[in-house]
């Protein structure tokens, strides 16, 4: 199987099974890169709501310490990773359904 195809190409088709192998995969990723973040000093680990906020708040850019560069790190590397290995897999599972992968947008 080309892993590349499979976790980050947006053409051709999966089944079932495949899909939900992906979920498994992003979810051990997750795992790990939290095991690594707590390895390295993070006081805490998680990802909520209130983060896509603190986006766009300066005043949370100021409140930052060094304690806090690992979570922040593991953040800026580890969403956009899962988010496309999310939308190839599903993009794929919507077209085995004779879908089409705008449908992925309703998610």
């Amino acid at each position: 199987m080309d892993w590349t195809w499979y976790l980050f190409g947006f053409k051709g088709r999966i089944n079932r099974a495949k899909f939900w192998l992906a979920g498994l995969i992003i979810v051990c990723w997750m795992i790990v890169l939290a095991m690594i973040v707590v390895a390295f000093g993070a006081r805490r680990f998680g990802f909520s709501v209130e983060d896509i906020f603190k986006v766009v708040d300066p005043d949370t850019y100021r409140r930052l310490s060094s304690a806090d560069l690992p979570l922040i790190i593991a953040k800026v590397i580890g969403t956009p990773l899962f988010t496309w290995v999310f939308a190839a897999t599903a993009i794929k599972r919507l077209h085995d359904r004779n879908k089409s992968g705008w449908y992925v947008l309703l998610f």
